[in-house]
């Protein structure tokens, strides 16, 4: 696979998500002006709760689905391993749902504050339906299509945000939104189902001893490694909530949102990633190299400029009543950040199905997160859980990048990765200390233009394949 390919197909796979970054935007306001700090707050718990119980229902077999899908066991094939590893995912999910019904009470006062029967099934809903989604938009990632696969996520989306409209013309609560997303997500995994679930699953499966421990004995270490990895995610909001309150966690998620903004540019490489290095690290490491550096310079970059254009931002797209989380987004543009720079150069341990080092990984991520976190955020409130997030990372990524090449060495020089993110640290901490200075801005533009320097080589490359790819679709 050449650069031109490369591009060609990140090009592709960035549609959908442009396409989600513009319906994002323009749900912001919607969300900021008819829904209050603290019903935000409640929704967001509701989607915490549905991520981390929909990570255990996995089993890690949706990253075996990914891992075996060119390689099926047996004789298996890539339908009927989709099949077996939904299957077990399946079960996860039937235990985890008896355990909320016992709980319903506690989980429900978690989530809204108060007793509510009908929160608990909607979590079960949720986590069901997203769960089949998953199963059936890696399918589409893994058979590389492209316009499927954005019409999916661009649907997904874009349901989501009518469902928040819906209830504000409803002049509904957040309870009332917890009910229409997990409706709709039920309806829209039900639809896509009958569309796809032919060309995904399969029926005739091989299902032996040896299958089925070879599934468990690659997937189950991923399996803590993603519940760690999504409380790691979530734990700085639980921790607000615990400290502070429903509001507290509202103006925290509004960061959240604003920050998604690069987030969406991280979908985008990360779906397109894998099934790249599955592809090349037996072949060409100089190719993952220079993508390394590409997609760091691409990320650093539009981070920074996002930082230095967060007034209009704000003054566009947010309500007052949430502009004290602009002082604390940049810090939380970090985590998405060095996550996907960690994709890029710490993989070498899972291709050599050292997956357990997974686990003390992100668990040593957590740790410093939770420990941060007791430390900081009573204390220091927002600027404390965001801080605690951006160290726990940025420790992430040290970590992974350590383990990963000392298992397969991919990268050529580690220089330039460790300027550029430690300028874009340094950059969202100033925007806090000196939040009301124009000095700021003098910060964000030396550290744009150094990592424009030192990553001159990969700007021209891609100013090159971009005017090559425009020029191929115009």
């Amino acid at each position: 696979m050449n650069s031109k390919d490369i591009i060609k197909q990140i090009g592709g796979y960035s549609l959908g998500i442009i396409a989600n970054a513009i319906i994002s935007l323009i749900s912001i306001p919607i969300l900021t002006k008819f829904f209050s700090p603290e019903e935000l707050g409640k929704i967001n718990i509701f989607q915490i709760y549905s991520d981390i119980i929909l990570s255990i229902a996995y089993l890690g077999m949706d990253q075996t689905y990914i891992r075996f899908y060119h390689e099926p066991i047996g004789e298996n094939t890539s339908k009927s391993i989709a099949t077996l590893c939904f299957l077990i995912s399946f079960i996860g999910f039937i235990v985890i749902s008896i355990i909320i019904i016992a709980y319903k009470q506690l989980i429900s006062t978690q989530i809204i504050g108060y007793e509510l029967a009908s929160i608990p099934i909607y979590l079960i809903i949720s986590v069901f339906s997203k769960l089949l989604f998953r199963f059936l938009n890696f399918a589409s990632r893994m058979q590389k299509n492209i316009l499927l696969f954005s019409i999916q996520s661009i649907s997904l989306n874009v349901g989501k945000k009518l469902s928040y409209i819906i209830v504000v013309m409803w002049h509904g609560t957040a309870e009332d939104a917890i009910a229409v997303l997990s409706i709709f997500f039920l309806l829209l995994a039900i639809v896509l189902s009958l569309i796809k679930s032919r060309k995904t699953f399969s029926l005739k499966i091989d299902l032996n001893k040896r299958v089925f421990f070879e599934l468990i004995k690659y997937g189950i270490p991923l399996a803590p490694m993603v519940i760690i990895s999504m409380i790691n995610s979530n734990v700085n909001q639980l921790f607000l909530r615990r400290y502070g309150n429903f509001a507290d966690v509202g103006i925290y998620a509004n960061a959240i949102n604003i920050a998604n903004i690069i987030l969406l540019v991280q979908s985008g490489i990360n779906l397109f990633w894998m099934p790249f290095l599955m592809e090349n690290y037996n072949k060409d490491l100089n190719i993952i190299s220079k993508m390394h550096h590409m997609i760091t310079f691409v990320l650093i970059s539009i981070s920074l400029t996002i930082i230095m254009f967060q007034r209009p931002i704000y003054n566009i797209f947010v309500d007052k009543a949430y502009w004290n989380s602009a002082k604390i987004f940049p810090i939380l543009l970090i985590s998405p950040v060095a996550m996907t720079i960690s994709e890029t150069i710490g993989n070498g341990y899972l291709l050599k199905k050292k997956s357990y080092w997974t686990l003390a990984i992100y668990g040593l991520s957590l740790l410093a997160n939770i420990i941060l976190c007791l430390l900081l955020v009573p204390s220091q409130g927002y600027f404390g859980a965001a801080l605690a997030n951006a160290i726990s990372s940025i420790i992430m990524l040290l970590t992974k990048t350590c383990v990963g090449e000392k298992y397969l060495k991919c990268i050529d020089s580690y220089i330039r990765v460790v300027i550029s993110t430690s300028l874009l640290f340094i950059s969202a901490i100033a925007n806090y200390i000196v939040y009301s200075s124009n000095y700021k801005y003098f910060i964000f533009i030396s550290a744009l233009l150094i990592v424009i320097i030192i990553y001159r080589q990969e700007l021209r490359s891609i100013i090159y394949r971009s005017y090559d790819f425009i020029k191929e679709y115009l």
